[in-house]
């Protein structure tokens, strides 16, 4: 594979991170994020320096509300971060894509906490769980690990993501979030085809 599992690892940790409200601590991850890029692919290493530059010029109260008008919106986030809203073209949440999404989470020896507040079909939540399936793969070096990667990744975030991120880049008011959208969706197209071609 061209890149590293640990720097997938870094890679899939940090974009999670940057689909929960921003932080000084997310915005300072950036760099790190720029480096791994450019060790493994110029393309998003341009874009991520690009990223960096709008993070240095926009105040993180620009971001704060740029994020809560995309992503949580008052009825309707102009770019819902649930995979169930384009999985299963309708204005609704927790359906079969939810559910077929806990179940990988349950093959993977994941359950959901009650105190947790978020949906499972989150974003963040999906690209956390391939950092998981990650760390679990070097961890022991099973290959039920990588194998739940590749369908994860080309079954469910492969499905959506290209949607998600097209509304991101139309209606974010910053240049920072269509950076996002545009890194998030080379990403998951690079990923799901460098996963395809491993042997399982």
């Amino acid at each position: 594979m061209s890149i590293q599992q640990e720097d997938r690892e870094v890679i899939y940790k940090i974009l999670s991170s940057l689909f929960y409200k921003p932080t000084e601590d997310s915005l300072q991850s950036l760099s790190i994020l720029q480096e791994v890029f450019f060790e493994t692919d110029e393309n998003l290493c341009l874009l991520t320096t690009a990223l960096l530059k709008e993070a240095k010029k926009e105040s993180l109260n620009s971001l704060i509300f740029d994020f809560g008008r995309l992503f949580v919106g008052s009825s309707r986030p102009l770019a819902s971060p649930y995979a169930s809203i384009y999985l299963e073209g309708k204005w609704e949440v927790m359906g079969q894509s939810t559910i077929d999404t806990l179940q990988y989470y349950k093959e993977a020896g994941l359950e959901i906490k009650e105190d947790f507040h978020e949906l499972p079909d989150h974003i963040a939540v999906e690209l956390e769980f391939v950092y998981y399936l990650i760390y679990k793969y070097l961890e022991e070096n099973d290959e039920k690990y990588l194998s739940s990667q590749q369908k994860f990744v080309e079954k469910i975030l492969n499905n959506w993501v290209p949607s998600f991120a097209k509304l991101i880049k139309e209606h974010a008011e910053t240049e920072f979030y269509r950076l996002i959208g545009s890194i998030l969706e080379k990403w998951i197209e690079k990923d799901a085809n460098e996963l395809q071609k491993i042997p399982v």
